[in-house]
């Protein structure tokens, strides 16, 4: 089943106060962030076939860092999650039916 998956911008107000322990990397903030956020871990969240990019990425001046990149006291630096949003979906059951998200409760 091929699913379109559009991506999803947000900007969110700045996250001045994350409480980091020395030596803390990008993946490091990158978990402070989310969790303030109340986000899922990007480790828990399902990935879809054919996707293979992070779900977190922090840049410093505008160049992302990798995971393990050490931060310094007084960096600024941009989180990204990358949202997916699929547009008509489907559910397959166990049974094999297809439900598109779509259903009318109703006994009428």
């Amino acid at each position: 089943m091929r699913v379109t998956v559009l991506p999803r911008l947000q900007v969110l107000d700045p996250l001045t106060d994350l409480e980091l322990p020395d030596g803390a990397t990008a993946a490091d903030a990158a978990r402070a962030a989310a969790a303030r956020l109340g986000w899922r871990a990007a480790e828990r969240l399902p990935r879809l076939a054919g996707f293979g990019a992070p779900f977190d990425r922090c840049l410093r001046a505008g160049r992302a860092l990798e995971p393990g990149a050490a931060l310094e006291e007084g960096d600024v630096v941009t989180y990204v999650r990358v949202e997916l949003v699929a547009e008509g979906w489907k559910i397959e059951d166990a049974l094999g039916s297809d439900d598109d998200g779509d259903s009318d409760d109703s006994d009428a």
